[in-house]
Order: C-alpha cells, then sequence, then structure tokens
C-alpha cells in the first residue's frame, strides 16, 4: 500500500490548483447547476443507492483527479483488506471490525486464522434479547421503574452513527423513551443531559 503523506503528491497539488478555479464566480454552484446534463454527469446509481453530487462545486478536471488519487492510495484495495478482516490498524496492529458488525451474509471474516462472524452474530443476538426486555419493562432500572430514558455516551464522535440512526427513523421509535447523547466530557454538556433525566429511570449505554 502506498502511504506516501497525501499533501506531497503531485495529484493533490494539482486538485488544489483546480479548487482555486472552480471558487472563481462564475463557478458558483449557481452557475454549475443550469450547466447542460449537469445531473446526469455529477450522479451515479447502483446497488439499489443514487448518488448525487451534482449540487457539489466540482466539475469532471476535478472527478477525473480524484478518481487517480483513489486509485494511487488503492482505495478500492484497502476497501476489500479491511473487509476481509486484514490488519489494516497499523498503530493498534489489530483488524478494523465495524465493517464486519455490519455484515449480515454468511461469508466468514477470518482474523489471525480464525472465522469472526459466528460471535459478532452471538453478540448481535444478545443485544437484540436485551432490547426487547428493555421495551418490554421486563428488564428496569435498580429501582424496579422502567426506563424512559436512554443515555448514549460515545467521545469523539462515536455517537454519530446512532444519533444519525435515531433521528432519521424518529417516527417509528418507541415514544416511551427518550434519547440523549453525551458527546465529550465537558461538563456543562453533562449538566444538561443529567437536568434531562431521571436516574432512576435512566439506561447508560458506553
Amino acid at each position: 500500500m502506498k502511504n506516501d503523506h497525501i499533501s506531497d503528491l503531485e495529484i493533490w497539488r494539482r486538485l488544489g490548483k483546480q479548487a482555486e478555479i472552480i471558487r472563481r464566480p462564475e463557478n458558483h454552484l449557481k452557475h454549475l447547476v443550469q450547466r447542460e446534463e449537469r445531473l446526469s454527469k455529477f450522479s451515479r446509481k447502483g446497488g439499489g443507492i443514487f448518488y448525487d453530487f451534482s449540487r457539489q462545486r466540482v466539475d469532471q478536471k476535478i472527478m477525473a483527479m480524484l478518481a487517480k488519487l483513489a486509485e494511487f492510495r488503492q482505495v478500492k484495495e484497502r476497501f476489500l483488506s479491511m473487509n476481509q478482516g486484514e490488519k489494516i490498524n497499523t498503530t493498534e496492529k489489530r483488524a478494523a471490525l465495524h465493517t464486519a458488525c455490519r455484515v449480515f451474509s454468511d461469508e466468514p471474516v477470518i482474523v489471525d486464522g480464525e472465522d469472526v462472524m459466528p460471535e459478532i452474530k452471538r453478540v448481535r443476538r444478545e443485544i437484540k434479547e436485551f432490547s426487547e426486555e428493555v421495551h418490554s419493562g421486563k428488564v428496569t432500572g435498580s429501582t424496579g421503574k422502567p426506563f424512559q430514558h436512554v443515555v448514549v455516551v460515545g467521545i469523539g464522535g462515536s455517537y454519530l452513527g446512532t444519533q444519525f440512526v435515531s433521528e432519521s427513523l424518529a417516527a417509528y421509535a418507541d415514544k416511551g423513551i427518550q434519547l440523549h447523547y453525551l458527546a465529550n466530557v465537558d461538563i456543562h454538556n453533562f449538566g444538561r443531559v443529567v437536568a434531562r433525566i431521571d436516574p432512576e429511570s435512566t439506561l447508560w449505554i458506553i
């Protein structure tokens, strides 16, 4: 894998020059979106997903350079390595298995000669069972009160995925439980969360 610092690459410097051009008034987004076949040229469809980047300040030169940068940095190869359980986390010398946690096929993910998927599936089942017991009131707070609040603690942005899903699907959520997010150790942030909850009916998820 190529690990050159990205700012040292010639293609990165060329992108910088092209960015200066795209910042010109005549290349304002309100003008770009009026150009012929803008949507068809700056969108892609596949795998049930429609990706529209026609509303971004990019042109065909920038897109070609970004594709070249991705090729040079071996983005596809790195992505496959991550999905296959290779130890791409070089600082901690371990695999990045968050992708495996999102796999719902029967394909194995091998790390150090062992398929990690059976263990991941076991934990998923336990999470599902625990969630159902919380919603049904079988699992309660220490004083027997059913949970009415859940505080998700995710320092450094690790709460963002949960927040995205919970807010986008809020219309289908259990209205009897309120979600709160503790994003950092700032005492004011903690104070705002604590002021909204009842400790006896609050589940903390770390």
